[in-house]
């Protein structure tokens, strides 16, 4: 039994040993900054190392309608695997990004023959976020790119390196996705994409490997590099503000809306601030656009040997968060303070005030609780954690 956040600590004694299911729902330690109010939804991927996303069992964190999945028939047979640990994000003032759980790791492939696939995965959220005009809606993430990188002296170029200077000139990001359409994979239905566009000029073979936002015909280009380090990527949308006068099929004047994406990487976890960012206007050629997000996805380009000798992406990705404020989407902890589960830890010592007090963590996933002893703790979340504590 896992008892829920209003619960108080208690035991059950089962076969082998002592089970507790503790409740998390203690104050919010001072030295945490947050907005948990306004978090609509939340993925750490908090599951077993090893595990997979893409085999539709992966449904860990909150405010997701479904687990983990493929939505394009080529991505079958692909592996997103979850590795250990919690990639990790301090600001230029020494704030420290909240993290929990581990991170996960996708790649697209090359295949026997030279056939190749892309990895396309998507998860669902609770609610679409709503069009009403001026709503505003938070989406961040951790990420870097990761994998192997062209060889420029490689003899398939015959001297002549055609992608600049990106030795990543494959795709790869995190994806703003509509609903599922029938079909059995439930579509890709790209509707934006943030990281390496899925076509620029020579399909993916963009001459800089840096973060971008793109939608149709709008794109806001970064020029921080996505595979130097792990970025916090923070994207503001604002629903329907957008205003274009045009006229209908028949002539009739008519006004249309649309949305406008304001785009960080790297930010301050501090504060909100306009001019750190990049701003734009999604539009459709001349008309405002509309990004119907239902599904969060992370797409990785598969190889595309021999054609022109660039392999397959691959990317790392973590802590996605969506709410309605940017303080939502960015918790973190002063002073670059070490965490465990949003705890800060001094010499180790994690102080989780009236959830289990004081607890040593330097051994994690074993603790030690002056009152219990040493305990292994598993899986917690928001709402709780189990613990096993052995028998004498």
């Amino acid at each position: 039994m896992k008892l829920s956040k209003s619960s108080t600590p208690a035991g059950r004694l089962l076969a082998g040993g002592l089970c507790l299911a503790v409740a998390l729902g203690a104050p919010a330690h001072a030295n945490i900054i947050h907005d948990d109010d306004n978090l609509l939804a939340y993925e750490g991927f908090d599951y077993e190392p090893g595990s997979n996303l893409t085999f539709g069992t992966l449904m860990g964190g909150f405010g997701w309608a479904a687990p983990w999945r493929v939505t394009s028939a080529g991505s079958q047979g692909l592996v997103a695997p979850i590795q250990e640990g919690s990639l990790e994000y301090t600001d230029a003032e020494g704030n420290m990004l909240v993290t929990s759980g581990n991170h996960a790791y996708g790649s697209g492939a090359a295949r026997g023959d030279f056939g190749s696939s892309s990895l396309n995965i998507a998860r669902e959220l609770e609610e679409q976020l709503g069009s009403e005009p001026g709503s505003v809606y938070y989406i961040s993430f951790l990420a870097q790119r990761v994998g192997p990188e062209l060889d420029p002296e490689d003899p398939v170029f015959e001297g002549n390196f055609p992608f600049g200077d990106n030795l990543y000139p494959r795709n790869a990001g995190i994806r703003l996705m509509g609903p599922p359409d029938t079909s059995q994979f439930g579509g890709n239905a790209l509707d934006a994409l943030i990281g390496t566009p899925s076509f620029f000029g020579d399909g993916s073979a963009a001459p800089i490997n840096d973060w971008k936002f793109n939608s149709e015909n709008t794109s806001i280009r970064t020029g921080v590099l996505m595979h130097e380090q792990v970025s916090l990527a923070v994207a503001r949308i604002e629903r329907n503000i957008v205003e274009v006068e045009s006229t209908d099929g028949e002539g009739n004047p008519v006004t249309l809306t649309g949305d406008r994406v304001t785009f960080w990487i790297n930010p301050s976890l501090e504060a909100e601030i306009d001019a750190d960012g990049l701003t734009a206007d999604i539009m459709d050629g001349d008309d405002p656009f509309n990004i119907p997000v239902a599904r969060i996805g992370v797409e990785a380009g598969d190889a595309d040997f021999p054609d022109d000798g660039r392999p397959e992406a691959h990317i790392i990705f973590d802590e996605i968060r969506v709410g309605t404020t940017y303080a939502s989407v960015t918790p973190y902890t002063t002073d670059g303070v070490a965490t465990w589960n949003g705890y800060p830890v001094v010499d180790g010592w994690a102080d989780t005030g009236d959830w289990m007090e004081q607890l040593y963590v330097g051994h994690d996933p074993w603790i030690y609780n002056p009152a219990v002893g040493w305990t292994y703790v598993d899986g917690v979340d928001a709402t709780g954690g189990w613990m096993f504590v052995p028998k004498p």
